[in-house]
């Protein structure tokens, strides 16, 4: 892997390559330990809003970036100078929420991927809005001001309260599985203790060999 000081010349130059924009949007999201997403809003090369936002227990990851995602589109439109502005950068490091905003906005079915196409062409309608992925490759721990700021933010939403978060679908899809897969491990992958009857099984599943005591308590494969 190159070396941080290339991957930020690197990083450096994809920005400096794309449209040039008064308003620079980054947005992360976080999934250490609880959910949460963070975003900062770069004007004219000033930084004018960094906000961070709980985004519940369990969430998944692209949860979380698609919620940072909306919250900064929503803030852009909120700043007081907005009209004077010429140009929105919306860049993230999410390869999977680049994924799933480039299909068409008519066959987005989640909620919030519905409302930042919604809020995208609010914006388009008198700006031109240029979202971008950054690779993780590039940007990660390189010291890019607006990913770092992103990022940060993003953690500090994971340590605020997520009592009142609700959890959307495809979350509590993703949190019944690991629940089910902790399940299935306890139940078929105990631990052998000396003078126990219990055998750890989750081998023998995985492979379709069975032991069985053998006559002189050995064992025997089938």
């Amino acid at each position: 892997m190159a070396l941080p000081a290339a991957r930020l010349l690197a990083a450096t130059r994809t920005l400096t390559a794309l449209p040039p924009a008064d308003i620079h949007l980054w947005t992360d999201g976080s999934v250490d330990g609880d959910g949460g997403t963070g975003f900062v809003i770069y004007v004219r090369g000033m930084l004018r809003v960094s906000d961070a936002s709980p985004a519940g227990q369990r969430v998944s990851d692209i949860r979380t970036e698609a919620i940072a995602c909306l919250a900064g589109l929503q803030a852009v439109l909120t700043l007081k100078d907005y009209s004077d502005c010429q140009g929105i950068k919306v860049l993230t490091d999410s390869k999977s929420l680049m994924q799933s905003l480039s299909q068409d906005p008519a066959c987005q079915t989640d909620p919030t991927f519905c409302s930042i196409w919604t809020v995208l062409s609010a914006i388009s309608s008198s700006n031109a809005v240029n979202v971008q992925w950054m690779s993780n490759v590039l940007v990660a721990h390189v010291g890019l001001e607006g990913n770092s700021a992103a990022d940060q933010e993003a953690k500090r939403g994971s340590m605020l309260s997520q009592s009142t978060v609700p959890m959307d679908l495809s979350s509590a899809t993703e949190a019944l599985k690991r629940h089910q897969c902790s399940i299935a491990e306890e139940k078929y992958s105990v631990i052998h203790m000396p003078g126990s009857r219990q055998s750890t099984l989750l081998p023998a599943l995985a492979t379709g060999l069975v032991q069985r005591p053998g006559r002189h308590g050995g064992t025997s494969t089938q």
